[in-house]
């Protein structure tokens, strides 16, 4: 096992959903438990509606100026702002997607928005917004730049290809896959003939002739920041006159490359919060780093520091004057867009940064995770989200509450915790609050290029933390913490794996994996472990493949649970087993749903929940309940990848953007969830009478 590593800087990078299931699961013969009685699912409707803006455009409407951003829904939805009144005039729904990356106004003033898969293209002051269509192999549309003609040139995933939409014919020109192997073209801009774009998740920067489509590298300098052959994702680009602005993720600099020289700049910006810098002001483009707004001498290259605080991204900006009606504004200011969709202005003549609130309308978002608390409230999380919820089961009451993306969660004492993305923080929060608009605390930050805390459990004052790697990357890692607050991080545990589940008892944490690590990053391992920790050594006890039944090799493992008969159960997709923790061998399994394992990716753990006296699970992203002594099994929903047991017995499930219920009368009893079992013996045979009040650790 390997030496704990020391947290690493909070890494910037695209939210992508964990898993979509494309098609339904083949169904085993079924065997149905007896006794119980589920009633027929309830919509319960939105859990959580946000205001998510990823990018913005600009323009002017009525001789005023305004701002175009999507905020992320179900469906994302276009909005058009008044930058001096702070009036939204207009939205619309965009059918089909759930969030924007890139916003462009083309050389006929149209905006032109990608949103998931597909393009839009608003005319300003129009009633409507036009659907230009999906782009044929594209799941999702990065850097968007137009030319003179205007003629769209976007870059997209997950194969990394750059395709022109002719601004007369409409017809798609498809340049190909950039760089052999890379998924992602972020960043892209077209000028003077040429096409820059580039790629990721190992970063690359390419020239395309737009005639002929003949790529050219251009070579990264040798600088002590990085290494070129692994050169990080370009995440961000920008074109100021004739300088490229590259964002470099995870190094997190900014390089600037001359394309009428033909050369790059000696300047390279450390500690860059991009996601771009500012159109051109004064001789100047303004950028954020190290919590600062810095300007770029565009003549000299030389950066200097205005003396504003910012400590947010910059993200697309433009220069306007607002001052008639803002007077706190005086002359021209530099706006942009926070990710809460709050308009905010840079003032270069006051050396002031002015937030208005958020004007833009909230949606209904996909919801992410779901969880009981230790309150008896159910927990959500969003996909790409601001925002949590908590809801009353008993009155119905939901309140929702600032929160990112938590890939996972888990109770924690009186406290839930919150694993989220990216960059693997975790919140607590205080769930006997009176505050009827709680706020999470952040806690701790696992870093160690961990960006998905997918796997959480806690117990005996202990808190675990199960997490896949950064883009590009294939070591995840268990991160415990102790009872006195102290946090451990083992990162590449089971060697180029993430770690999708965990579970523990009487001292030891059980951990399992999946052979995905993060986008980007081809697995080199065929075949997901479960594992034992001792928890005060950090020792690893056993490390096993496990015997499943018809020869299946499991990709991804994910989640574990001590069933109340003292065996160590888990879930590899569509097959359901049982182990004995003292060896790890499989005492008990059944293949329910068949897999194939051709997924892109496996990161999200099946959700393993007692209750009832049975095991209530996400077995083959459905909702299934199955018999712990015979394996019978009976789906109740066929399509669920969250789900969880409240209080009141009943099975709660996200569907989209919606919380559902099924009813479950237990046979023979009223509808009450049983207590949690007691814990068996320590499950590795070994006595721990006294535990040490500070453990030690490697």
């Amino acid at each position: 096992m390997r030496t704990p590593r020391t947290p690493a800087a909070l890494i910037t990078v695209a939210a992508l959903a964990a898993f979509s299931l494309t098609t339904a699961p083949t169904v085993a013969a079924p065997h149905e438990p007896a006794g119980h009685e589920y009633g027929s699912p309830e919509d319960l409707g939105p859990l959580i509606e946000s205001v998510a803006a990823l990018d913005t455009a600009y323009g002017s409407e009525d001789g005023r100026p305004v701002m175009y951003t999507t905020t992320n829904g179900s469906p994302a939805l276009f909005q058009v702002l008044d930058l001096a009144s702070n009036e939204l005039l207009r939205s619309f729904p965009l059918p089909g997607t759930s969030s924007s990356w890139s916003h462009t106004v083309d050389a006929n003033g149209d905006v032109v928005v990608a949103s998931s898969g597909k393009l839009f293209r608003y005319t300003p002051g129009a009633a409507e917004i036009v659907d230009l269509g999906a782009v044929p192999g594209a799941v999702a549309l990065y850097g968007t730049s137009s030319d003179a003609e205007g003629n769209l040139y976007v870059g997209t995933y997950p194969d990394g290809r750059v395709v022109r939409v002719d601004a007369e014919t409409g017809e798609y020109r498809d340049y190909g896959t950039v760089q052999a192997g890379q998924d992602y073209v972020r960043a892209l801009d077209v000028h003077d003939g040429t096409i820059y774009a580039g790629t990721g998740t190992v970063g690359s920067l390419w020239a395309i002739d737009v005639e002929t489509g003949e790529k050219t590298e251009i070579p990264f300098p040798e600088r002590p920041e990085y290494e070129v052959d692994a050169l990080p994702q370009i995440y961000g680009m920008n074109r100021v006159g004739d300088l490229l602005f590259l964002h470099v993720s995870r190094a997190n600099l900014l390089m600037a490359y001359d394309t009428a020289a033909g050369e790059w700049s000696d300047t390279v910006v450390p500690g860059y919060r991009g996601l771009f810098t500012s159109p051109e002001h004064e001789g100047e483009t303004w950028l954020v780093a190290d919590g600062r707004v810095q300007a770029f001498d565009l003549a000299t290259h030389e950066v200097r520091d205005t003396g504003i605080r910012f400590g947010t991204y910059l993200r697309h900006s433009a220069w306007v004057d607002v001052s008639a009606e803002n007077p706190d504004l005086p002359g021209v200011s530099l706006v942009t867009v926070q990710y809460g969709g709050m308009a905010t202005f840079i003032n270069p003549a006051t050396s002031t940064v002015v937030t208005r609130p958020t004007a833009v309308a909230g949606q209904p978002v996909s919801l992410q995770g779901l969880e009981t608390g230790p309150d008896g409230a159910i927990y959500a999380s969003a996909y790409m989200g601001t925002a949590g919820a908590r809801f009353d089961p008993g009155t119905g009451d939901t309140v929702n509450f600032p929160l990112g993306q938590a890939e996972g969660m888990t109770p924690d004492g009186d406290s839930m915790l919150f694993g989220l993305y990216p960059g693997a923080g975790i919140e607590a929060l205080d769930t006997t609050t009176t505050d009827t608009s709680p706020d999470p605390v952040p806690v701790h930050d696992i870093g160690a290029d961990q960006d998905r805390p997918f796997a959480m459990t806690s117990g005996d004052g202990y808190a675990f933390v199960g997490t896949v790697p950064t883009y590009g990357a294939l070591d995840g890692a268990l991160s415990i913490r102790d009872p006195l607050g102290t946090w451990a991080t083992y990162p590449g545990i089971v060697d180029d794996q993430s770690v999708i589940g965990v579970a523990y008892a009487d001292g030891v944490v059980y951990g399992s994996t999946s052979v995905w690590g993060g986008l980007g990053a081809e697995p080199t391992q065929s075949e997901a472990h479960v594992f034992a920790v001792d928890v005060t050594t950090g020792e690893k006890l056993l490390d096993v493949v496990p015997d499943l039944p018809g020869d299946i090799q499991p990709k991804a493992i994910g989640s574990l649970s001590m069933g109340p008969d003292g065996l160590l159960w888990g879930a590899a997709w569509g097959t359901i087993f049982a182990m004995d923790p003292h060896t790890l061998e499989v005492v008990k399994s059944r293949e329910i749903f068949s897999t194939d394992w051709s997924f892109s990716h496996l990161w999200r753990p099946v959700y393993l929940e007692w209750a009832h006296g049975m095991l209530y699970t996400t077995l083959g992203s459905t909702l299934t309940v199955v018999d712990p002594e015979t394996l019978e099994h009976q789906t109740l929903v066929e399509r669920a990848a969250l789900m969880t047991v409240g209080a009141d017995g009943h099975l709660y499930y996200g569907a989209g953007t919606n919380l559902m219920r099924i009813q479950v009368t237990p046979a023979g009893t009223g509808v009450v969830r049983p207590a949690r079992p007691e814990r068996p013996e320590h499950p590795l045979g070994f006595d721990r009478p006294d535990q040490p009040a500070r453990p030690d650790r490697p």
